[in-house]
């Protein structure tokens, strides 16, 4: 038990110096790399508060400088993308204009080929069917039947169909 008491109070005494000295070199260090404090109501010197103005000052030109590059930029790719829409959609009216064109032949020659199908057929035929179709469709085709022809369908048609027939027939110039 005795040797107990000795260890601990050996121990105790060991760790006591260490912490003592420990304490003492801290304070030594902290005093060696402590910088002075600065009085607070101490003015800044001139020189240094025109420096710091100076390098402010340059600092927001570069920003403003910056910014002014960033928004050129900004509208040069605006206007680059709507130059680039724009011929976007005259490629696409282009197009547009084209099939409409192709569409517009094909249905030319398709009531080209109606109207001398019903021109070939006879008048008392031919006025029947053209009195089940829609009125554009039988104003286009007896726009391109011959006169004498087109004057025998329409005797063989419903007088009022006849009637609508023949004076769009003449608003728009045609046979009628």
């Amino acid at each position: 038990m005795k040797t107990v008491v000795l260890i601990s109070t050996l121990t105790f005494l060991i760790i006591f110096g260490v912490i003592v000295l420990t304490t003492g070199m801290i304070e030594d260090i902290t005093s060696l790399i402590r910088v002075p404090e600065r009085d607070p109501d101490e003015a800044y010197p001139e020189e240094a508060v025109d420096r710091i103005r100076t390098s402010l000052t340059e600092e927001r030109d570069n920003i403003q400088i910056q910014l002014e590059s960033l928004s050129a930029k900004k509208l040069d790719r605006e206007v680059e993308e709507k130059i680039d829409q724009q011929a976007h959609l005259r490629e696409l009216i282009d197009e547009r204009r084209e099939v409409q064109g192709e569409l517009t032949e094909e249905r030319e020659r398709s009531v080209q080929k109606l109207a001398k199908v019903y021109e070939s057929m006879k008048p008392d035929k031919a006025a029947p069917i053209l009195a089940t179709m829609e009125l554009d469709e039988v104003l286009s085709i007896m726009s391109r039947i011959k006169d004498r022809q087109a004057a025998k369908i329409l005797t063989n048609m419903n007088p009022l169909m006849a009637s609508e027939i023949s004076s769009r027939m003449g608003q728009k110039g045609g046979k009628p």
